[in-house]
């Protein structure tokens, strides 16, 4: 029985890492305000777009790191 609690505990952890990394991702690549425009601060697109990703990729990862300590936990 304890064996099955364990595993259970796991796999709640893994599923609420995976869709909070999913969650995060849509509301970065969605959400984030856009810093493009005619001034002197703007930003091209293809930069915009770079920044996006990588800002991303970095808390998503951030996500998984955060949920693998808690599995080994």
């Amino acid at each position: 029985m304890a064996i099955a609690g364990i595993i259970l505990k796991v796999l709640i952890i893994i599923i609420i890492t995976y869709l909070l990394a999913n969650i995060v991702r849509r509301a970065i690549n969605i959400h984030l305000p856009k810093i493009t425009g005619g001034g002197k601060m703007g930003l091209d697109a293809e930069t915009e777009t770079t920044f996006r990703t990588l800002i991303s990729r970095l808390m998503v990862a951030a996500i998984y790191v955060a949920g693998f300590l808690m599995v080994i936990y």
